[in-house]
């Protein structure tokens, strides 16, 4: 490769490059064409003096780039007007070179602002600023469709509940709402477009979600998700558990603290150490072994293939639960079914979980503990965008393109393209250096 290569920005010639132990200095020229005045179009025009101007680039080698080199000014013989030459590849508002600026924007939604701004040299106020400007085009570019199935849940970021809409089926964030009150849900809902097109919405068992569809999106199938009924179960379980604590001896309360883990797992999961643990404690209370056993049959009604059938393997097992003994554990739940039975029985009609919102219940833990100091707003686009790039990666990874082909990862199909090098330059090879960096870390 030539020195004249190095760069890789079209427009530009590079003259020197100076490696120092901190950073690379490269010395370049703008290659431009004949100057034509801005104003009038003019292309009579005379230089008009120069200045030396310096521009920030991607890392190298772990080393911070400047790019540094005159720029022509000249003046327009027609107009009396000035303009300096125009520059490629540049944000002249910035200072910086486009793909940098897009990696610092693209790096902003998944890492934290200090962490980028001591990678790249910059202050954590300029990854601030670059990211908030990033967000603003993606809410004019990309268009998060209505989904077909709905998901409302809620994640807890920054001390509070916040509603959470998500696309079953995508297995994505359409919306996250700064609270889960209803006169919230019902103002998003009510400005949703497409909303003839929702046929299905997943929830928990939270009677502002539930009220807030009927009013705004009375056609829409409710869906009680299975994981909040069998959570429930589990805590009955565990209420049992602890009643029997006052029997034991010191040791005993720890040791089945140890084990409680056991009673959520289900039975086919269990190693034979593991089963023969809980064989014995089960052996020994019949209050906690009535307990897990009619939690494990309750998972044979969500097996059923229709809806009747699921009724009958539900009175069949309501009739066991008013002849145990830990009727009164299971009084509650059974209250429960009856005043959400339709929502709970609608789920072998329309088989949807929101399982994705549980899981993404702990990249939300994730994004809260590291944006200590961060704005709703901030964690809102990193939920919803962030989470889009995680999946263009993911789908980039299981392409399995040769490296010397890949191409970089955008956000989403509906961005700008990214002005990066190619492969074949030291800069590229220094950012995706970063981003192995980072992702290793």
């Amino acid at each position: 490769m030539t020195v004249g290569d190095l760069l890789n920005m079209p427009g530009w010639q590079v003259m020197v490059v100076e490696e120092h132990e901190d950073r690379y200095v490269i010395h370049a020229r703008p290659v431009s064409c004949d100057p034509v005045c801005p104003q009038c179009g003019s292309s009579a025009a005379a230089k008009h003096g120069k200045d030396h101007q310096c521009l920030r680039d991607l890392t190298c080698h772990a080393k911070h780039v400047f790019i540094e080199f005159s720029r022509q000014r000249f003046r327009c013989l027609i107009c009396k007007k000035t303009w300096f030459e125009p520059l490629s590849g540049v944000d002249e508002r910035r200072f910086a070179t486009l793909r940098l600026v897009r990696y610092i924007q693209q790096q902003s939604l998944t890492r934290t602002f200090a962490a980028i701004a001591l990678e790249c040299g910059l202050d954590e106020k300029s990854i601030r600023n670059l990211f908030h400007d990033y967000v603003e085009e993606l809410e004019r570019s990309v268009q998060i469709a209505t989904p077909v199935i709905m998901g409302m849940d809620e994640l807890h970021l920054l001390g509070q509940m916040r509603g959470v809409i998500t696309d079953v089926q995508g297995r994505s964030f359409v919306e996250v709402l700064p609270d889960r009150k209803k006169q919230t849900i019902v103002r998003y809902l009510a400005a949703l477009p497409n909303k003839e097109q929702v046929q299905v919405c997943v929830i928990d068992m939270w009677r502002p979600y539930l009220d807030a569809i009927q009013e705004t999106l009375p056609h829409v199938t409710v869906v009680i998700d299975k994981f909040h009924v069998i959570k429930k179960l589990n805590e009955i379980v565990e209420m049992v558990r602890k009643d029997i604590r006052s029997s034991l001896s010191e040791r005993q309360v720890r040791q089945l603290m140890h084990d409680r883990f056991l009673l959520l797992k289900r039975p086919r999961d269990l190693s034979e150490r593991d089963r023969l643990v809980l064989e014995g404690w089960l052996g020994t209370f019949p209050r906690l072994k009535a307990a897990y056993s009619l939690k494990e049959e309750f998972y044979e009604i969500y097996d059923a293939p229709a809806e009747e059938e699921a009724f009958d393997r539900f009175f069949a097992w309501e009739d066991r639960v008013m002849a145990s003994c830990v009727y009164d554990a299971y009084l509650d739940f059974l209250l429960t079914i009856e005043h959400w039975g339709d929502q709970i029985f609608a789920y072998f009609r329309h088989r949807y979980t929101g399982g994705f919102v549980e899981a993404a219940n702990g990249i939300g833990r994730v994004i809260d503990r590291q944006g200590r100091g961060y704005s709703f707003d901030v964690l809102r686009a990193r939920l919803l965008y962030g989470q889009r790039m995680r999946q263009r990666k993911e789908r980039t990874r299981k392409r399995a393109v040769p490296d010397d082909l890949r191409a970089p990862i955008s956000v989403d199909e509906h961005l700008p393209d990214v002005v990066l090098s190619t492969l074949t330059s030291p800069l590229q090879s220094s950012w995706e250096h970063a981003q192995n960096t980072t992702s290793s870390g």
